[in-house]
């Protein structure tokens, strides 16, 4: 574990000193260490990067050196902080002792600092103060909740009642889901995941949606590797049914990578119905090829390019997933609300809105146009669309078909799901209409 532990370090540090995802460097040094210790290495490094903020409060409670900390004992505290806090999985000294040694190996100074400010912690925690501070409004939720300003601000005034509420589930762990595309051997797939004590358990939105406990077990499971199953949310299912609502002539799916929508659309549309796969790089569509392949799910046609410009065959239906923000995945993601900023919304609108004014072109009268994104800003999903009608007379809202959940309707036009209300990543979908 100590190993992990160092490991861990060199991931933060890298981290800091590099524009690289966080989840790109976990992956290119998980293969130092066992599966035992793979899951307590991946919790530990994306969990200290997604709370660092909250981390860096409670550390300077203790000590007046923390706004001028060396980068390697501030990593070393925010890793020592984070277990003792938020993991619980280590005896308390034990995360003390393990921590401390590699003080003294990597700032062997820092260690008798490092020690007593970890002991406080533990203190901290055990009198109640680590409760009291989570609830304390009286501090800057973006200290309690290690969110930037910016978002929180953006989020309060988005959602006055609920944004706590929804901050608390964005920093919860993401749902874990698969969908089970053979429906005919469905019951043996879910005895199978009880075998495998993943405590199966059915989406309510969707039969075809299965919760499970872990996804470990299934990585390199036959019933993956085959295409029976696929890790994927349950939000992504409702752009699909927006968009098949009407039978289509042709669909074209513009931003199609990593394929699961396509894949959803290609499984439930008879063969005879072309359907077209484009993304903006050779990259993006090898991943939809990859994806597809395991499926088993051909007869779709791929093509590279750049849905703000590029045009396209002329369809019935087209699907434009957009380029977002992606805060609706932004557990799955712990580095996201630290590399966003906050011009980044109304550069992406822009790109949005350009999208969908070149995809229009291409889209047959009386076709339809779903547009989703994976995030919940409403910035980047109604307003987005709202500006889009005004500029195209011809354009109108499709509505929601009968059969959708009431409580996912939203201005009785769109689908949006919100992580603190429906277990699911937050989305947003909406069916458009040309005369």
């Amino acid at each position: 574990m100590a190993d992990t532990r160092l490991l861990a370090f060199k991931a933060l540090k890298n981290w800091l000193n590099s524009e690289k995802y966080i989840d790109h460097i976990v992956d290119s040094l998980s293969g130092k260490i066992t599966d035992r210790d793979k899951r307590f290495f991946d919790n530990l490094v994306n969990g200290t990067v997604m709370m660092h903020r909250q981390l860096d409060a409670i550390i300077q409670k203790f000590s007046r050196r923390n706004s001028r900390l060396h980068e390697s004992v501030k990593i070393l505290a925010w890793l020592g902080a984070y277990e003792l806090l938020h993991q619980g999985a280590s005896k308390n000294y034990a995360t003390v002792h393990s921590i401390v040694n590699q003080a003294k190996k990597l700032t062997p100074r820092s260690s008798g600092y490092i020690n007593a400010v970890l002991r406080k912690i533990i203190i901290f925690r055990e009198n109640g103060e680590w409760d009291k501070f989570l609830k304390d409004s009286s501090i800057s939720p973006g200290l309690r909740y290690s969110f930037p300003d910016w978002l929180i601000l953006r989020w309060q005034q988005q959602f006055p009642e609920q944004w706590e509420d929804l901050l608390r589930t964005l920093n919860s762990e993401a749902p874990k889901m698969i969908y089970i595309f053979d429906p005919v051997h469905k019951d043996n797939i879910v005895k199978e995941l009880v075998a495998l004590d993943l405590q199966p358990e059915i989406n309510p939105y969707h039969p075809a949606f299965v919760h499970v406990r872990s996804l470990q077990p299934l990585l390199s499971h036959e019933m993956l590797q085959s295409g029976k199953i696929s890790i994927q949310d349950v939000s992504t299912i409702f752009p699909v049914k927006l968009l098949l609502a009407e039978v289509p002539e042709r669909v074209t799916d513009v931003c199609a990578a990593p394929g699961g929508k396509l894949a959803l659309m290609r499984s439930i549309l008879p063969e005879a119905i072309p359907v077209a796969a484009c993304d903006i790089s050779d990259f993006r569509l090898n991943l939809v090829k990859k994806n597809m392949k395991r499926l088993n799910l051909d007869m779709v046609r791929y093509k590279e390019s750049d849905a703000s410009i590029d045009e396209y065959r002329a369809s019935s239906h087209f699907l434009v997933d957009a380029p977002c923000s992606g805060f609706g995945v932004i557990r799955k993601r712990s580095d996201l609300r630290w590399r966003r900023k906050p011009g980044d919304v109304k550069d992406l609108k822009v790109l949005q809105l350009k999208i969908l004014n070149n995809v229009y072109k291409s889209l047959l009268p009386g076709g339809r146009l779903v547009y989703s994104t994976c995030t919940f800003d409403r910035e980047e999903n109604m307003d987005v669309v709202e500006e889009f009608i005004k500029s195209h007379d011809d354009m109108s809202f499709a509505g929601v078909p009968g059969g959708f959940p009431k409580d996912l309707i939203i201005d009785n036009k769109a689908i949006a799901t919100l992580p603190h209300l429906h277990f699911a990543e937050g989305s947003f979908a909406i069916a458009l209409k040309k005369k």
